[in-house]
This record gives C-alpha cells, sequence and structure tokens, in this order.
C-alpha cells in the first residue's frame, strides 16, 4: 500500500511478496530462534505467522530509516510499563508510578504488545509499528492503584479520553473494548482534528448490524467515517467466533494465537486470541503507514488500508472490506 506525500490526493495500492523466513509451528511458540538465522534478533519473532500472512513483515523487518514519531493511545486495563519489549515506546505522559508496581500483565499489556513491542532488541517479539510513541491510558483504576496520571485528566470516561487525545494531538486511539460511548460533540471534534479511533467488534459471534447487537464504540462506524472497527481472521478467512457486521464492521485482521508478554518467567511470552488483538494490529498499521507518510490523512490511510485487503468469500458479508 502506497499513500503518497507528495499528491495528498492520490493512494495506490501494490501487491507485495514477502520471504518465508521461517515455519510458524505451535508447539514450538515458546521457543526462542537462533537470531542468526534471520534478519532480525527479536527470539520470539518467527511465531509471528501473521506478519507474513498480512505481507506486513517486509515493511516491519525492512531497512527503511525515513520515519517520523507516531502518537498511539490505548484506552484499556492492566498495562504492564516495565515489560522489557514494551517500556522504550511508552510516552513519559502515559503514567508514572508512585510506588514502583508496574507489574501488571493485564489486557493492556497484550492490546499494547501488537502495536508496540521493539524490533531488533534482542528480546520478545516485533510489534507492528516501528517508530511509536504509546501513551497508556487506563479505564480501571483499581488494577493499577499505584499510578497516576501527570495530567489533569481522570481518564474515567470515553469523553475524558478524547478530550486528552483531542489536546494532546494524537491521532490513533485504539479501544479494545464494548460497552462505552462518547459525546457527539467531542467524537466530531476529534474526527475534524483528524484523528481515528481503531476498535475491535466483540468475540460472541454476533451481527453488529442487528438493533439488538448493537454496541459502541464500534458501531460508530455508521456515522463516523473515522471509527475502524475490526472482525478476526486467520489465514486470511473469517474466524466464525468473532462478532462481524456488513454494515457496522470495517474490516477484518488476524486474531489467533497472537504473541504477548505472559507473567510466567519459565515462558515469557504466549499466544492469546480475539479481537482484543485484531483492533491493535489495524492500529499498528494504520501507525506505520503515518511513520512513512506523515502528511498523510487519517483518511487517505484508512482508504489505503481497506484498499488493501484481499478479499476472502467467508468475509463478503462480515465487514465492509470484505
Amino acid at each position: 500500500t502506497t499513500v503518497s506525500d507528495d499528491e495528498p490526493g492520490k493512494v495506490t495500492t501494490t501487491t507485495i511478496t514477502v520471504p518465508q523466513e521461517e515455519i510458524y509451528k505451535p508447539n514450538n511458540f515458546y521457543k526462542p530462534v537462533d537470531a542468526e538465522t534471520v534478519n532480525y534478533n527479536d527470539p520470539y519473532a518467527y511465531a509471528q505467522y501473521y506478519l507474513n500472512d498480512t505481507g506486513v513483515s517486509n515493511v516491519v523487518f525492512g531497512k527503511h530509516t525515513k520515519t517520523t514519531k507516531v502518537k498511539v493511545a490505548v484506552y484499556d486495563s492492566g498495562f504492564n510499563l516495565m515489560q522489557e519489549d514494551l517500556r522504550d515506546n511508552f510516552a513519559n505522559e502515559s503514567y508514572i508510578t508512585a510506588s514502583g508496581d508496574t507489574t501488571n500483565y493485564g489486557h493492556g499489556t497484550g492490546v499494547v504488545s501488537m502495536i508496540s513491542m521493539g524490533l531488533n532488541n534482542s528480546v520478545g517479539g516485533v510489534g507492528v509499528a516501528k517508530d511509536v510513541e504509546i501513551y497508556a491510558i487506563s479505564g480501571d483504576s483499581s488494577s493499577i492503584s499505584d499510578l497516576v496520571p501527570k495530567e489533569a485528566y481522570s481518564f474515567n470516561t470515553f469523553n475524558d479520553v478524547l478530550k486528552y487525545c483531542i489536546d494532546n494531538d494524537i491521532l490513533i486511539l485504539n479501544l479494545s473494548l464494548l460497552g462505552t460511548t462518547a459525546d457527539e460533540n467531542l467524537l466530531k471534534q476529534y474526527q475534524e482534528k483528524g484523528g481515528v479511533i481503531i476498535c475491535s467488534a466483540g468475540n460472541d459471534g454476533q451481527n453488529r448490524d442487528l438493533e439488538e447487537y448493537t454496541e459502541y464504540p464500534c458501531c460508530y462506524t455508521k456515522d463516523y467515517n473515522n471509527v475502524i472497527s475490526v472482525t478476526g481472521s486467520r489465514n486470511k478467512k473469517a474466524t466464525m467466533w468473532c462478532d462481524y457486521g456488513k454494515d457496522s464492521v470495517t474490516i477484518a485482521a488476524p486474531c489467533m494465537d497472537m504473541l504477548m508478554p505472559s507473567s510466567d518467567p519459565n515462558n515469557p511470552y504466549y499466544a492469546n486470541s480475539g479481537t482484543s488483538e485484531a483492533s491493535p494490529f489495524v492500529a499498528g498499521v494504520f501507525a506505520l503507514l503515518k511513520s512513512y507518510f506523515p502528511n498523510a490523512t487519517s483518511d487517505q490511510i484508512k482508504k489505503a488500508i481497506v484498499d488493501s485487503v484481499d478479499k476472502d468469500q467467508t468475509l463478503e458479508n462480515r465487514c465492509q472490506a470484505g
């Protein structure tokens, strides 16, 4: 996918051929690969089959140098700000610790890892985004009771998060959650500012187009072009237990056996599945493109991503991109 800086209105798509450096083997998932056999030194990256599966790996592992730092906010809970493969990419304005306890391997840690695990740092795996600054915003104060925000935002609601992103020019926001709404004026302000909201569709196999299964923020896609709702796939085919919707869900992304940090010192990385992982995968791709093409608008990048998908019959009526 190419978004042109020189021609802001021009978006083109290309087919990418990716070498298969390693074969994904579930029974070897926890075993780090010998770094001398591949062109990266992240010992668990070989297990991230979805980087090759989606054609992202040749960009992530490529020797491109011209990138711009991109801010990404993650509204979640259970962040481990000191995890070895994540700590260098957290923004100073995220959360600071009062007691030194930042060892919560909760949902937020896994979500952030999809976006920002460090490249060629000799630990863990690889995040999709290459030059990113993560703003970890907790929606569950009980899970990180000893973390305090530097800024004067309570972050108790989606509205608080939008205000923070608007005021601090954070134009990519990931929400791997359901059951939260925001003020219409704030949603419009964020859209007008060029912000994009990327969110998970859910894991109940429900059709979000039906009134009885309408959930937010997922279904804001119907009214706001800057909201991208993500269902799950594996090997470019639909994952049937993921929520879907021809009108209310934008795109499918890998959601099965996604590598993330573990609290088990004997098995420091493990596989997890769900649209909570598919959503930050798309957020990471969005940030990756933005880092290479900083002058591209959110609408242009969204169009580039949606137009570049490999369509499949199993996804034809499950999301807008097909």
